[in-house]
């Protein structure tokens, strides 16, 4: 077996998914279950969702109010190619909440308006512009200063986000 078949098997088992069969079948049956191969699979979760929570704070702030980070950050994990590159896997892991997450227009908003300012403040010149069932500034507060979040606090209306390095802080709100 070449390294990097050996690789591909080792990680396909951090994956949960099957390993490729070959000459070393009990080895990686072995592996399969064990408690080492447990470890080194809860060290990359743990050491991705530390990448994600820095990197897409506003994003993860919310997760966690919901109680849906670390399993949301897993799936991320198990089901995607994850770059090493924090610049890359966080606009992956945007781009996986947008796509998996629908039904949370609350989580879509958050996400979407951390990537476009992301990339804004990373020196792109385009206008984003992202829609909100809530008001922005009112969610993005509680976000922020750690505060509780519960739809009871949150201000519902029809509100337009614009992100550009052309405006002043980067984003303006508008109320639809």
């Amino acid at each position: 077996m070449t390294l990097k078949q050996y690789q591909e098997n080792i990680l396909n088992l951090l994956k949960g998914k099957p390993f490729k069969k070959g000459a070393e079948d009990e080895y990686f049956e072995s592996l399969k279950d064990s408690l080492e191969l447990e470890v080194v699979n809860d060290i990359s979760i743990w050491w991705r969702s530390l990448q994600i929570e820095k990197y897409c704070y506003l994003t993860s702030s919310y997760l966690k109010k919901i109680n849906k980070f670390d399993s949301i950050v897993r799936n991320y994990y198990q089901n995607t190619s994850v770059s090493p590159y924090i610049e890359i896997a966080s606009t992956n892991f945007f781009t996986y909440v947008n796509k998996n997450f629908t039904t949370n227009d609350l989580l879509i908003s958050i996400a979407m308006f951390e990537d476009c300012l992301i990339k804004v403040r990373k020196g792109d010149f385009s206008t984003y512009n992202v829609n909100w069932n809530y008001e922005p500034l009112n969610v993005i507060d509680y976000l922020l200063d750690n505060n509780n979040l519960s739809n009871n606090n949150l201000l519902q209306g029809s509100y337009l986000t614009i992100i550009s390095a052309k405006i002043d802080n980067l984003f303006k709100v508008i109320k639809k």
